[in-house]
């Protein structure tokens, strides 16, 4: 018995490469798994990402490789699996083809990204590995330089690739070229004297973010003049306020706007040499 694919139970014959007549149940933590006869095994299961969109028939016209067999399968996406099953067989339903066939994404192609309104942006972000874990609070007493200033700032690192360092004891910016040191590597932030950027997470795959943001692109009816650019940092986007702005530079409406993604494929490989059930991994 096999539940290594999430929603998936599979089971495997371990005494003969045939079938089995028998109505096959058994309790599962209380709960009873139906797995019904199998008389001629001739499907397998393999994970797929549930994201992926796998084509209903398989068969030389559009599996990958080039061979030229006449075997026909269907697929049947369960959880985070899918059951390949051949059609044109019997008795005899294995195959020889190393059997791959190309899935696709079915996220939206699109995404609203939704910054909100900000009325004083005082944080600065950088790319910055993750593994490298920072001080949450950074002051005199742990930031590099010597410095003696009463600033105090706390760190953010839930966006993944990006460092956000959010100054805590005032709402405007700084003049302190600021850094500190992150599990042995030195995290260098600079200094921001006029706040005016924060930072939101997008999924990378949607890597085609408008470059400019204003009231001709973004989503909602405010027609205010603000002007902002867009920047891609590690798992984050940096939105920062472009139009004079002087000192005040937060904003009053909530602000979202879309980005997309280039469309994509996944490959799936499932190979089986014996008429037996069994479950692989992609490759």
């Amino acid at each position: 018995m096999d539940q290594s694919i999430s929603g998936i139970l599979t089971v495997l014959r371990g005494d003969s490469c045939s079938g089995w007549g028998l109505d096959l149940q058994f309790s599962c933590s209380g709960v009873t798994a139906y797995v019904g006869w199998n008389n001629y095994p001739k499907s397998v299961a393999t994970g797929v990402n549930p994201e992926y969109n796998c084509p209903a028939t398989v068969n030389k016209d559009n599996w990958l490789g080039g061979a030229t067999y006449g075997d026909i399968f269907s697929t049947q996406q369960i959880g985070s699996g899918l059951i390949v099953t051949r059609r044109d067989c019997q008795d005899s339903c294995s195959w020889g083809v190393d059997l791959k066939f190309e899935c696709c994404r079915t996220l939206p192609t699109c995404t609203t990204v939704s910054v909100g309104a900000v009325s004083s942006p005082r944080s600065k972000s950088i790319a910055f590995d993750s593994a490298k874990m920072c001080p949450h609070r950074v002051d005199k007493n742990n930031w590099l330089g010597g410095a003696t200033y009463d600033d105090w700032f706390v760190t953010d690192q839930s966006i993944s690739g990006v460092l956000t360092a959010r100054r805590g004891d005032s709402t405007s910016g700084w003049g302190l070229n600021l850094q500190f040191s992150c599990a042995g590597t030195t995290a260098t932030i600079g200094a921001s004297s006029t706040s005016k950027t924060v930072t939101v997470g997008v999924h990378p795959m949607y890597d085609n973010c408008p470059s400019t943001v204003n009231k001709d692109n973004w989503l909602g009816s405010a027609t205010s003049s603000e002007a902002f650019s867009t920047q891609r940092i590690g798992n984050g986007l940096l939105v920062t306020r472009t139009d004079s702005c002087g000192n005040s530079c937060g904003w009053s409406f909530d602000l979202a706007f879309t980005c997309c993604m280039a469309t994509t494929t996944t490959t799936t490989s499932t190979t089986t040499t014996s008429t037996t059930t069994s479950t692989t991994t992609l490759r």
